[in-house]
């Protein structure tokens, strides 16, 4: 496989010296090894298989812990909506049906 170099700026001191504990911390890798192996991740997911852009894993790609724990996250993201609840008088059975013969 070859190498590529990619060049990152504008990262903050503040952030860098937070990842260096954070790899320090949980990583016995560096922050290139740490780094690559968020990438890879990113792409592969825990199946080994390139996962398509702007898709979620499916079930059979991830355990069922991981698989609840990113449908709460999706449902927390979903926009918060003001809308009351429907009256008992406007989910009456007579009340849906009312324009039909």
């Amino acid at each position: 496989m070859s190498s590529h170099v990619i060049k990152v700026t504008g990262i903050p001191e503040e952030l860098l010296i937070l990842l260096d504990r954070r790899i320090q911390d949980q990583h016995s890798t560096g922050r290139a090894e740490y780094i690559r192996e968020l990438i890879r991740r990113d792409l592969f997911g825990n199946s080994g298989n390139v996962l398509p852009i702007n898709r979620s894993p499916n079930r059979e790609e991830i355990n069922s812990k991981e698989w609840r724990k990113a449908l709460r996250q999706w449902i927390a993201s979903l926009p918060k909506r003001k809308t009351p609840p429907l009256s008992d008088e406007a989910v009456r059975r007579e009340n849906m049906y009312r324009y039909r013969g």
